[in-house]
This record gives structure tokens, sequence and C-alpha cells, in this order.
């Protein structure tokens, strides 16, 4: 995985948060100061991803715990949320940037004028992905 890569999904996380749910995570507090140390963590695990079988298993063998609970949503309703451990939400946005272009490139072109969604459009001064 691509240094880039991961500083731009620490980026976007510390310029947008991770959820509009839950409290930002005590961890995200530490993540400017330890930026290096973010970087290695999501490395390792990267490393230990071989599939996603062995990252399910590496998760669960090392305490990434994430929050799951149910939710208000107006007056009478629910919904079930998570937050994912702050490691590990780095890491999936990470793929999710890594994966990002070629799934742009395979969309309707957007000069189409048909599209009616946010387009993937890195900024990594401040963690913008989508325009």
């Amino acid at each position: 995985m691509d240094i880039k890569t991961i500083e731009l999904a620490i980026d976007n996380v510390l310029s947008y948060g991770d959820t509009d749910v839950f409290p930002i995570p005590i961890d995200n507090i530490f993540f400017p100061e330890h930026r290096n140390d973010v970087i290695r963590i999501i490395k390792e695990l990267d490393t230990k991803a071989h599939s996603f079988q062995s990252l399910l298993e590496y998760i669960n063998n090392n305490k990434f715990e994430s929050i799951n609970t149910y939710k208000a949503v107006g007056y009478s309703a629910y919904r079930w949320v998570t937050q994912l451990n702050p490691y590990i939400n780095i890491l999936l946005l990470s793929y999710a940037i890594e994966l990002a272009n070629s799934l742009e490139h395979s969309r309707l072109n957007k000069n189409l004028e048909i599209i009616h969604s946010y387009r993937f459009k890195p900024d990594h001064p401040n963690g913008e992905l989508f325009y």
C-alpha cells in the first residue's frame, strides 16, 4: 500500500471524522503527533491482510474493538450503527482510496451530465476525497 494513500486517509479522518453518529475516538487526537507510527501500524495491518479472511483473523486475535449499537432516528425509529476501531477505519479507507481511481474511470463520463453523485477527486493537503 502506498504511503500517500495512507496519509490521505489519515487527513480525511482528521478533517471530516469517521462518523456523524459517535464522538471522535480519542485515538484520532494523537494521529497528528504520531503520524509516522500510525502509518507504520497501517502498513503492518496491510501486510497481514493477504486475504479478507486473514485480515478478519488478525483483527479478531488482536482485539481491535468496534462499537455496535442501536441509534435513534427521529422519534420512533432506530438503526444499527457501528464505529470501527480508528486504525481499521484508516486501513479500510486506504483500500477504498486505492480502488477509487479505477472505479471512477469505469463510471459514465461526467460530460454526459447524467451523473448526480460525488466524483472522486482527492485533495491531499486537506484530506478531501470528493467533489
